[in-house]
């Protein structure tokens, strides 16, 4: 039986609604990608003396449960999607490795807070309740003397704020320079460590020098020695035989 006027248009609803179904998790799977990267720039900006702020830590807090809001749907709207198993697996990897990221992310915050906590950034000042003053006119409702007087004060708090950048720019720099003053101090201990042993090295061989000349002098009296104890054994043996036949000679003159 051929499908009648209401039945088709029923299926042809059905199935924009599973085909929307997925459109829509596809399009929240790439908001989430969207949102997770502002939310590691915002990471990496902690600690930053330029950008890091007490505003930036409450944004930070904000897109963490933006992203919590934006996983949250995925996830139902997964559990409510049939149409194709194959794309829903290949959604699920994709979130998943999306979730990971953002527990990545959230564990940099968390490491980078314990080190740069937020107690220690400045408390930001509030603007202004009539707002700020452009073009130097005073504001509206107020006389010359008060638009003068906010005026000052703006730029008072803009020399106090400039300080404050210079001392956070100071320490900054004091922080990028230690690591090279450490290196420096440690290459200047290697180069005096190698002096030493250079002079070491030449005392040594001034030793060896002074050792082989003595040997050479105490050599050549060693050799004298030699040649006087042969000498004296020779003499020696000349006087024993000269002894032997001089009691020879005794005894034959004894006789006669």
């Amino acid at each position: 039986p051929s499908l009648g006027s209401g039945q088709f248009h029923t299926s042809s609803k059905s199935l924009k609604k599973t085909m929307g179904d997925s459109v829509e998790i596809e399009k929240e799977v790439g908001k989430f990608c969207k949102e997770l990267k502002t939310f590691d720039q915002q990471a990496n900006q902690i600690g930053n003396p330029k950008k890091d702020s007490r505003t930036l830590r409450s944004n930070i807090t904000s897109q963490k449960e933006k992203t919590k809001t934006i996983e949250a749907h995925i996830k139902k709207l997964l559990s409510q999607y049939s149409a194709d198993e194959a794309k829903k697996r290949k959604l699920q990897r994709q979130l998943e490795e999306l979730v990971n990221k953002r527990k990545e992310t959230i564990k940099a915050i968390e490491a980078k807070e314990r080190e740069h906590p937020t107690s220690a950034l400045p408390v930001e000042e509030a603007p202004p309740p009539g707002g700020p003053v452009g073009n130097g006119k005073p504001a509206k409702g107020k006389g010359t003397g008060a638009g003068f007087n906010s005026g000052a004060a703006q730029d008072e708090r803009a020399s106090e704020q400039q300080q404050q950048q210079q001392q956070q720019d100071v320490q900054q720099l004091q922080v990028d320079f230690r690591p090279l003053v450490v290196e420096k101090a440690i290459q200047l201990e290697k180069n005096e460590a190698l002096k030493e042993v250079e002079q070491d090295l030449e005392q040594l061989a001034d030793c060896v020098k002074d050792l082989d000349n003595l040997i050479k002098e105490q050599g050549n009296d060693i050799q004298l020695v030699s040649d006087n104890i042969v000498a004296a054994n020779e003499n020696v043996e000349s006087a024993h035989g000269q002894i032997k036949a001089a009691r020879k000679k005794q005894k034959t003159c004894t006789i006669m």
